[in-house]
């Protein structure tokens, strides 16, 4: 209930919303003044972990235009420019001790061994995580020296945010934040294959306050360490991490006889590398697994598993992924060869994962009227081209796919559409929504899994405001209301919530005829997109000033009150007596 009131002096002229049950709101709100379903046979499920990323890096071009590279990455087998529609990964201009381009097999250079210097590559297409991740890749460190940096960062970020940058160079490995330089955008998981030591330490990110486990105070080289989701330069916090058992290295150390000297046309041989493996499971909470060999190419059974962690934060429902390395004032040659990336648990051969886009910043909680943008990634494991991918969502509109005939073999898609949050949402709690995906497989309709995805929702927070206005018919233009005067008084109420009003209702106890007898407010959240309004203007029959009034010789006080429920509540009690509040004054004369 809002209340608003005039007063009008009366002295003589020698004074200057899984959906749970609807959640039941209080009746009275008060404020102060002032797509049809394709039916298919079911798909069958894939016989092995899925492929999701094949790429060795060894060719002079990438087909895969989601590589996007970032600072001086490079492939070392490129000459010319990378044709039309292919990952814009180019010549290297700097080779430093790195592969000339004649050399096969060709490598991802992240970085030569030159000092300050930074370079990787984002893959900037999402993965589903429905079925876990196993990522193996052949990492090369090295340089003339018996100690080097920084190291090469692996980082894994939510699937739904746009992936077109790193975190911090240095000790960060491009994954956390530094200072006020920011981490990786929507960061889940960075991997820190730490030669130099500085990503186990507060240098590494993670040194705001927020994180529990603290880094380690000196430089812990030669270590394998995990860090934790982030945004911007919050989080990012030292999780877990182990130095590698004597005789295990991350880097080598490279000679005349194996790799030579700067601008080497000679390819690091296996000695100089080292066999990654990392795991992700598909929990809630996925178990982190990192594995090492100390050369490249290593069979699972060549592997060591150096840590183990489970995650404390939900995974998100896709991820993108990346790679950094980084020089200072020490330095090595930092190459990536093999990056081959499968899912552990089986997926169905056209796999579906829903999930609210974060390319664009999202509020905490959403609220009546505000629009959930979703995407809807679809991944081809059938093994087959798959024809006219489709997604069927009840609750979503505008529901869009980029033109293709279909989804190439390992190939994903991602599709987008919306929801705008009703009234009867709002109060229901957090929002639950599942699609599936259709195609064909030749003339055989292949039908996904299920994905659901839940947008949290605001905590209801009904809100009234009454504003209440009086204009004097000033008859004799004295300034004050004389007798038979008369006052006309309009009412504004607002909703100033975060859901819908309805039966809202204007009381006077000194006029009538108060129009309209009720009125519906909706959020300003909704009004602004074209969805009702959050404002309604009452209008009264005049009050005439009557002798009485100019007797009394006092103020008088003038309370409107304004009340509603929400669409949940029952109907409002009688207004309340007013309490004294703000004024506009007029003054009646005798």
């Amino acid at each position: 209930m809002a209340r608003a009131r005039a007063v009008h002096a009366a002295r003589p002229e020698t004074d200057g919303p899984r959906r749970p049950l609807v959640r039941r709101i209080a009746a009275t709100v008060v404020a102060a003044l002032a797509a049809t379903l394709l039916v298919t046979l079911p798909a069958q499920p894939a016989t092995a972990a899925t492929q999701l990323i094949a790429e060795s890096f060894g060719n002079a071009n990438v087909p895969d235009p989601a590589w996007k590279p970032l600072g001086s990455a490079c492939l070392t087998r490129a000459t010319t420019a990378p044709p039309s529609g292919s990952s814009t990964l180019g010549i290297c201009s700097s080779r430093t001790l790195a592969p000339a381009a004649a050399t096969t097999p060709g490598s991802l250079q992240l970085t030569d061994n030159r000092g300050n210097a930074t370079g990787g590559v984002v893959y900037d297409t999402a993965i589903p995580a429905n079925g876990g991740l196993d990522i193996r890749f052949d990492q090369y460190q090295y340089g003339t020296a018996t100690s080097g940096a920084d190291g090469i960062g692996f980082f894994l970020a939510d699937g739904g945010v746009s992936l077109t940058g790193a975190g911090a160079a240095g000790s960060a490995l491009g994954y956390s934040q530094a200072g006020t330089i920011p981490g990786v955008n929507g960061g889940y998981l960075g991997v820190g294959l730490d030669a130099y030591g500085g990503f186990s330490t507060a240098a590494g990110g993670g040194a705001n306050g927020a994180c529990t486990t603290l880094p380690f105070s000196t430089l812990r080289p030669n270590a394998i360490a995990l860090r934790g989701p982030g945004q911007g330069t919050a989080g990012y916090c030292y999780l877990t991490g182990a130095t590698l058992p004597t005789g295990k290295t991350l880097r080598g150390v490279a000679t005349n006889g194996t790799n030579g000297t700067a601008n080497t046309a000679a390819a690091p041989g296996a000695d100089l590398g080292r066999s990654i493996r990392i795991t992700v499971s598909s929990a809630r909470l996925p178990v982190v697994t990192v594995y090492h060999g100390q050369t490249a190419g290593l069979a699972d059974s060549g592997l060591t598993q150096v840590l183990q962690y489970t995650m404390t934060t939900p995974a998100p429902s896709s991820f993108k992924l990346g790679y950094v390395g980084s020089t200072g004032g020490q330095t090595d040659a930092h190459l990536i060869r093999n990056v081959r990336v499968s899912s552990i648990d089986d997926l169905r051969a056209l796999n579906l994962v829903k999930q609210i886009d974060r390319t664009v910043a999202q509020p905490a909680a959403y609220v009546e009227g505000s629009v959930i943008p979703y995407q809807f990634v679809l991944t081809n494991t059938a093994g087959v081209l798959l024809l006219n991918p489709t997604v069927t969502d009840p609750n979503a509109t505008g529901i869009s796919c980029p033109v293709a005939v279909g989804i190439i073999v390992g190939g994903s898609m991602t599709c987008t559409g919306q929801h705008r949050v009703t009234a009867a949402e709002a109060l229901a709690g957090p929002f639950v929504n599942t699609a599936t995906a259709s195609a064909l497989n030749v003339l055989i309709p292949v039908t996904s899994n299920q994905s659901t995805v839940t947008a949290p929702i605001a905590t209801p927070a009904p809100a009234l405001s009454l504003e209440k206005v009086g204009v004097l018919t000033d008859s004799n233009g004295n300034g004050r209301a004389d007798v038979g005067e008369r006052i006309a008084y309009t009412f504004t109420a607002r909703n100033t919530g975060n859901v819908s009003l309805e039966q809202v209702a204007v009381t006077d106890p000194r006029v009538s005829g108060i129009t309209p007898a009720t009125a519906t407010l909706t959020p300003t959240t909704a009004s602004a997109a074209g969805i009702g309004t959050s404002t309604a203007t009452f209008t009264a029959a005049p009050y005439t000033v009557t002798q009485a009034d100019v007797n009394a010789g006092t103020t008088l006080v003038n309370t409107a009150t304004a009340n509603g429920r929400t669409l949940a509540g029952p109907p409002p009690p009688p207004p309340r007596p007013p309490p004294p509040s703000r004024s506009t004054t007029a003054r009646p004369s005798r």
